[in-house]
């Protein structure tokens, strides 16, 4: 993908923009995760990614690649210390990493704007299908800390479908499966 420029409302940022975490602190999962390292490390975890910003700066969206442990150790990559230190062999499962959900993961999206959400939404998913051709969007709804009585309403909108529940039951899984 060439870099990412102005597309109809979306622009590329950074996980450490300042203009990003303060948006994520508004976010309802930020006061579970928010930590000083957002300051310096930003908001979305180790992977590849992609952020993105509104030009007005209102609205917030990250994509993050979520492999399955198996996937994310490779004969090219410098195993994972952790597992080596735990007398695990690589490529051994050892945990259920996202509920073992693999894809392209939305791991926060805030509209704090005047354009619709589904419409953001849908724009979110071209930018991520033009980075990662053919892959699996998905994300988490935690519906009891949503206002709406429809919890990721904007996201069925824009053509996502519930595929489950995480393992505690109380988060919904929203997947946008490539055509």
């Amino acid at each position: 993908m060439t870099p990412l420029g102005i597309d109809e409302y979306w622009i590329g940022s950074y996980a450490a923009d300042p203009r990003v975490v303060a948006l994520y602190r508004r976010h309802y999962s930020a006061a579970d995760r928010l930590h000083k390292n957002h300051l310096k490390n930003g908001i979305v975890g180790p992977s590849e990614r992609m952020i993105l910003l509104t030009v007005d700066c209102d609205a917030l969206w990250a994509w993050r690649l979520i492999q399955s442990p198996e996937d994310r150790v490779t004969n090219l990559v410098k195993p994972d210390q952790r597992r080596i230190k735990k007398g695990l062999q690589v490529g051994e499962k050892t945990s259920t990493y996202f509920g073992n959900e693999v894809g392209i993961m939305c791991s926060v999206f805030r509209n704090e704007g005047p354009i619709l959400s589904s419409i953001l939404v849908e724009e979110a998913v071209q930018l991520a299908w033009r980075k990662w051709p053919g892959k699996r969007l998905f994300t988490y709804v935690w519906d009891s800390r949503i206002k709406s009585v429809n919890p990721g309403y904007c996201f069925k909108k824009a053509g996502w479908k519930t595929c489950g529940r995480n393992a505690d039951g109380r988060m919904t899984i929203l997947e946008r499966l490539p055509l």
